[in-house]
């Protein structure tokens, strides 16, 4: 089972192949090369072959043009998503903490701890710190936690929280 879907996998990734290749090619040749009176008529035939294969994949799948849709749709979103955690993932670190999705996860982490370093509940000049950076960008709440500056810098100058004597 799994070869087939092996197989079914790098067709179809053939396909798309292909098309990112040949079809924007194809388009620039019908925008520069075909006379205008000649464009209207490409424009219906490749309409209609995309619709064809529309047609053809709700008949052999069994499902409606907005069940297609939908699922098409549901797939967009997901791979979006996957890739913009990916792009998240690599970018550099100073970069990822001015995202949108940092603050967000940065201010839920925050009311998560009270607003209050974990260590010793001071609320002023408050920090996230990663315990774990391996997810960046997809990070679990148990990798973050609140701590003030005194303690972030106490943390990173000596790899783990130890007890400061004067």
């Amino acid at each position: 089972m799994n070869e087939e879907v092996d197989r079914v996998d790098k067709a179809i990734d053939g396909i798309n192949l292909i098309g990112q290749k040949a079809v924007p090619e194809l388009f620039k040749m019908l925008n520069d090369y075909i006379q205008p009176e000649h464009r209207d008529e490409y424009i219906a035939q490749l309409y209609l072959w995309t619709k064809n294969i529309s047609a053809m994949l709700c008949k052999t799948f069994a499902v409606t043009e907005e069940e297609a849709q939908k699922k098409a749709q549901e797939f967009a979103t997901k791979r979006a998503i996957e890739e913009r955690l990916e792009e998240l993932h690599f970018m550099r670190y100073q970069e990822y903490l001015q995202t949108p999705e940092w603050r967000e996860r940065r201010k839920r982490i925050l009311e998560r701890d009270g607003y209050k370093c974990q260590v010793c509940n001071s609320p002023d000049r408050l920090n996230v710190h990663h315990r774990d950076y391996t997810r960046r960008g997809y990070e679990n709440d148990a990798d973050l936690t609140t701590l003030c500056q005194g303690c972030h810098q106490v943390f990173h100058e000596n790899g783990r929280l130890v007890k400061v004597t004067e």
